[in-house]
């Protein structure tokens, strides 16, 4: 870590970009998860212990290595298992919404296999970079359509020896000195696209599932349509796990989103709807610091009226840096 914080210091002034081109991926801090070793799974696995294991070290998305082919053939992402719910719940529905139906689909998911489901959204690319490239084309990459992740090689190009996230690039680079601009807004930054797709918290939970998959993103925002457009929570792809970790629970699939929630909430802290959302006046350095602080991957621009007109990725802030820098 000391030797990260001194080159901090040495390039205070220099701009972002000269920063990340100063620095080769070998130099980005390991990932945190599994004592700094990368989890891989295989395409034989079933989905319940990818399950089992990815939330053991509590990350959405692990590569998956193909023993048969001997190399690396893709990643396995919690939207996958999104996706992998919904055609398992389209599958099931002729049978009708009792027990028979729910035994279907729990049995669905006991036979899985990773090679079943791995990248299934067709959204989730495995992307190889050397050890040896510089920081600055790994963020590059990361500012791509669909690259969240790259897989990080050693010089023998076969050893896969750590991931880089969207979200560990933006924890890194906020030690950076951003001066003047971390003080431009949202407005003036012109952060965040439109428009922002929601779901009522009344609806079926598997609605939600269906409408990430149909329009192709990871997240939206749930509001209360009895009471206005206000946000009252947040379901993304990672909320999967909440099915599929235990097939006991597909039953939720039927029932409303809030229940959903209170049972998935039963076991985790929720992130309280101010903490994923911003004004259009806030700065850059707030949306970064609430986006760290809170380990989320979006923040939802409010306007006037507290209702969702945009939404902030980690793709956009990214871009941004970039741009300003």
């Amino acid at each position: 870590f000391f030797f990260y914080f001194c080159i901090l210091i040495t390039v205070m002034s220099s701009t972002l970009k000269n920063y990340l081109a100063q620095l080769k991926v070998k130099d980005f801090p390991a990932t945190t998860a599994n004592n700094g070793n990368v989890v891989v799974v295989k395409t034989s696995d079933n989905l319940k212990s990818t399950m089992n294991l990815l939330n053991e070290h509590n990350i959405y998305s692990a590569p998956v290595f193909d023993d048969d082919k001997n190399q690396y053939v893709g990643m396995i992402d919690m939207i996958d298992i999104a996706d992998f719910i919904v055609d398992n719940f389209e599958h099931s529905k002729f049978l009708g919404p009792g027990f028979e139906a729910i035994f279907d689909q729990a049995q669905h998911f006991l036979e899985a296999t990773v090679a079943d489901v791995a990248n299934l959204s067709k959204r989730n690319l495995f992307v190889p970079v050397s050890e040896e490239s510089n920081l600055l084309s790994v963020v590059n990459l990361l500012t791509e359509n669909r690259v969240h992740r790259v897989c990080v090689f050693g010089s023998d190009d076969k050893t896969l020896v750590n991931i880089i996230t969207q979200s560990a690039v933006i924890d890194f680079v906020n030690r950076h000195n951003f001066s003047a601009v971390e003080k431009k807004t949202v407005e003036e930054l012109k952060l965040g696209t439109t428009p922002v797709l929601s779901v009522d918290i009344n609806s079926p939970t598997i609605d939600a599932f269906r409408l990430l998959r149909q329009a192709g993103v990871y997240a939206v925002p749930i509001i209360n349509k009895s009471i206005g457009k206000q946000i009252v929570a947040n379901i993304s792809c990672k909320d999967a796990r909440a099915a599929a970790k235990d097939p006991s629970k597909i039953h939720l699939l039927y029932a409303p989103l809030s229940q959903f929630l209170a049972e998935k909430n039963k076991k985790q802290i929720d992130i309280e709807t101010p903490s994923i959302t911003c004004s259009s006046n806030d700065t850059i350095r707030t949306v970064i610091d609430r986006i760290v602080a809170n380990r989320i991957h979006r923040v939802y621009v409010l306007d006037k009226t507290n209702a969702p007109q945009a939404i902030i990725t980690l793709t956009d802030v990214l871009k941004a840096l970039l741009k300003i820098q």
